[in-house]
C-alpha cells in the first residue's frame, strides 16, 4: 500500500504540475494570445471521449503510463528546437502534451479510487487531491524561474522529466480493469499481486457464469445497497 500511495500521489502533483503549468502560461508562447487560448482549451474535449474508450478496451495502468510518458516525450522535444523553428510546430508539441497530461489528470481520479481499499478510500482521494494542490501551487513558480535564470526551456524541462519520471513509475501499479475492489486494508496490500504486468486481466466468473468485477462488480453493487 505504501508503495502505491507514493506512486498515486506523484501522479497526482506531476498531472496538476504540468497542467496548471501549461494551462495558466498559455499566453506566453508565440502567436495569437486569443487563438492559443481557444486551441488550448480546445484540447482538452478529445481526452473525455478517448478515456472512455481506454478505460474499456485498454485499462487504467497503461493509459496513465502511456499518457505520461507520450506527454513528457513532446514537452522535453520542444526545448532543443532553434529559436527560428515556426511557432506552429512549438504550440502542436505543446498542446499534445497537454493533451497527454490532461488524460492522465483524468485517469488518476478513477485509478485511485480503485486501488484504494474502501475503508480508506476517501482518505487516499483526499491526500492525492492535496498533493495536486501542491502541484498547482507550484506550477506558476517553476514557470516563472525560466524568465528568472534566463533560460526559457527550463519549465518544459521540468514538466517534461517530472512526466516520464511518472509515467514509468505508473508501471509499477497494478491494472485494476475487471477485478473487484479492495476492501481492506488486507485486500490493499494483496490487491494486483499476480496480475500487475497483465494489460487486461480477465474478469472472474461469477456462479452465474456472469463476467463480474471493477466498480460495477456484484459485490460492490451489494455494498452501496
Amino acid at each position: 500500500m505504501r508503495k502505491k500511495t507514493i506512486v498515486l500521489c506523484c501522479n497526482w502533483f506531476t498531472a496538476s504540475l504540468v497542467y496548471y503549468g501549461l494551462t495558466l502560461n498559455t499566453s506566453e508562447m508565440a502567436g495569437s494570445p486569443y487563438l492559443n487560448f481557444f486551441i488550448s482549451v480546445s484540447v482538452e474535449v478529445p481526452p473525455i471521449v478517448m478515456c472512455l474508450f481506454m478505460f474499456k478496451y485498454i485499462g487504467r495502468r497503461i493509459t496513465q503510463s502511456a499518457s505520461l510518458l507520450l506527454g513528457g516525450v513532446a514537452l522535453l522535444v520542444v526545448t532543443p528546437l532553434p529559436n527560428n523553428t515556426p511557432s506552429g510546430i512549438i504550440i502542436a508539441l505543446t498542446m499534445f502534451g497537454k493533451c497527454c497530461i490532461y488524460i492522465s489528470f483524468k485517469v488518476v481520479y478513477q485509478f485511485t479510487s480503485e486501488l484504494m481499499p474502501t475503508i480508506i478510500r476517501t482518505i487516499g482521494l483526499s491526500t492525492g487531491s492535496m498533493c495536486a494542490r501542491i502541484g498547482g501551487v507550484l506550477s506558476s513558480i517553476i514557470y516563472d524561474l525560466g524568465k528568472y535564470t534566463g533560460f526559457d526551456p527550463l519549465a518544459l524541462i521540468i514538466f517534461g522529466t517530472c512526466s516520464l519520471l511518472c509515467g514509468i513509475l505508473s508501471l509499477m501499479l497494478p491494472e485494476t480493469k475487471n477485478l473487484n475492489l479492495p476492501e481492506t486494508i488486507e485486500d490493499g496490500e494483496n490487491f494486483g499481486k499476480n496480475v500487475a504486468y497483465k494489460l487486461t486481466p480477465k474478469a472472474p466468473e461469477n456462479e452465474d457464469g456472469l463476467e463480474e468485477g471493477g466498480i460495477f462488480s456484484k459485490a460492490s453493487i451489494m455494498h452501496v445497497r
